[in-house]
C-alpha cells in the first residue's frame, strides 16, 4: 500500500496483516494452543482466541522490520481503530524535547487502560509533567514487577533496541500482544504510560473480545489478579 500524508511532517506507512494460519499456531505454546482451539483460557492474559494470535503476529513483524532497521530510529504503532493524526506526534516530539527519555530500549503508550484500577498505580513512578492541549499530562515508569495489567496496544512507539528485546522474549506467544508488551517492559525494558490517552479511538468494537468471550474470562482474569499481586515486588 501507498504511504498516506497525514500532514507536511508526519507520514503514514499502512501495513496490512496476515490473518490465523498454522504458523501462526505453532508460534505458541502447547496450553495455550490447546486451550484457543476449544476457545477457552487458563489465564486472564491468554490469547483468548485465533484474532487474538494473529493480531500478536502482525504487532511482531512491525518489530522485526525496526529491529532490522538500518538506523536507530523510533517506530510510531498504530493499530486500525486509532484515530490518527499529528496529535501523538507532536506530542512525542515534546517529550523528547524533555530529554526524560532513556537513550535507548523504551516502549510508550500513548493510550493506555488500567485492568485493576482498584489496587492503585504502586508500579509506577511519575517521571514528568507537560502541558498539553491546555491539560497537565504527566509520563509515568514502570519500576517494579506489576501487579495490575496495562492493556490496549492502539498507539505506541517503540525503539530499535526495545523491538530487539521484545523479539528477544516472545517466543512461544502466549499472551496478548499489549499484556506482553507490559510484562517485558517492565522488567528487561523502560516502560511508560500516560495518566490520560492522547490517541482516540473509532470506538470499533473488539474483533477478539465478544460478550461470550467476555463472561467466559472473568474467572481466569480474577486468578491472574491473585497471581500477580502475590507475585508482585510492588511494596
Amino acid at each position: 500500500m501507498q504511504p498516506v500524508q497525514i500532514s507536511p511532517v508526519l507520514t503514514c506507512y499502512p501495513y496490512v496483516g496476515s490473518r490465523i494460519n498454522d504458523k501462526m499456531l505453532a508460534m505458541t505454546s502447547d496450553r495455550v494452543r490447546a486451550n484457543v482451539l476449544v476457545g477457552t483460557s487458563s489465564w486472564g492474559a491468554d490469547f483468548s482466541n485465533n484474532q487474538s494470535v494473529s493480531i500478536a503476529y502482525n504487532h511482531i513483524q512491525l518489530w522485526h522490520r525496526l529491529a532490522n532497521s538500518l538506523d536507530d530510529s523510533d517506530m510510531m504503532i498504530f493499530e486500525d481503530d486509532a484515530v490518527v493524526n499529528e496529535r501523538p506526534f507532536a506530542f512525542y516530539k515534546q517529550i523528547q524535547r524533555s530529554g526524560v527519555l532513556p537513550h535507548s530500549n523504551y516502549i510508550l503508550k500513548f493510550a493506555n487502560r488500567y485492568r485493576m484500577q482498584w489496587l492503585g498505580r504502586a508500579e509506577l513512578e511519575s517521571v514528568y509533567q507537560y502541558r498539553f492541549d491546555e491539560k497537565i499530562v504527566t509520563l509515568e515508569k514502570c519500576v517494579c514487577r506489576t501487579r495490575q495489567n496495562f492493556f490496549s496496544s492502539l498507539a505506541y512507539v517503540l525503539d530499535r533496541q526495545a523491538a530487539l528485546v521484545l523479539l528477544e522474549h516472545h517466543l512461544p506467544l502466549q499472551v496478548h500482544i499489549d499484556m506482553f508488551m507490559h510484562y517485558v517492559g517492565c522488567r528487561v525494558s523502560n516502560f511508560f504510560v500516560l495518566d490520560v490517552d492522547v490517541v482516540a479511538s473509532t470506538g470499533r468494537l473488539s474483533t477478539h473480545m465478544s460478550p461470550t468471550e467476555s463472561f467466559y474470562r472473568k474467572w481466569p482474569d480474577f486468578k491472574e489478579q491473585l497471581r500477580s499481586f502475590w507475585l508482585s515486588t510492588c511494596y
